[in-house]
């Protein structure tokens, strides 16, 4: 399997898929990808499936994530992200993500099954 991205126009949902041996940099290259994909819509959700990466991200590994979104900040619009794990590295690199991210218009939330993610993905924002 390949670090991948599928823009789903339909559904305004961005899904992401990541390979077991992903990288700070091959994720940094997929998002520059992504942002600059025609078919991106900063508002669309994101739904990225960690259930296959050994995460070991470290606080700096994190920062530079987050110093990433903050550079980018224009290209990033508010919208859920729902990242669904399968083991304790994955939960935890992920919780960690999501209390740096709020200074980011990301909502971010931790699943174990991509239904679950979906699910919350699809709920209609309240007003």
């Amino acid at each position: 399997m390949k670090n991948k991205y599928r823009i789903d126009t339909e559904n305004k949902i961005i899904t992401e898929t990541w390979d077991k041996k992903a990288s700070l940099d091959d994720y940094l290259l997929l998002k520059k990808a992504e942002l600059s994909d025609p078919l991106y819509n900063p508002n669309f959700d994101v739904i990225n499936d960690l259930r296959e990466v050994d995460i070991k991200y470290n606080e700096d590994e994190l920062n530079q994530i987050i110093k990433f979104f903050l550079d980018n900040i224009d290209k990033i619009g508010k919208r859920k992200s729902a990242l669904i794990t399968k083991n304790p590295e994955q939960v935890a690199g992920s919780v960690m993500f999501g209390i740096k991210s709020k200074s980011l218009p990301i909502n971010v939330r931790v699943f174990s099954t991509p239904e679950a993610a979906l699910k919350w993905i699809s709920e209609k924002k309240k007003k």
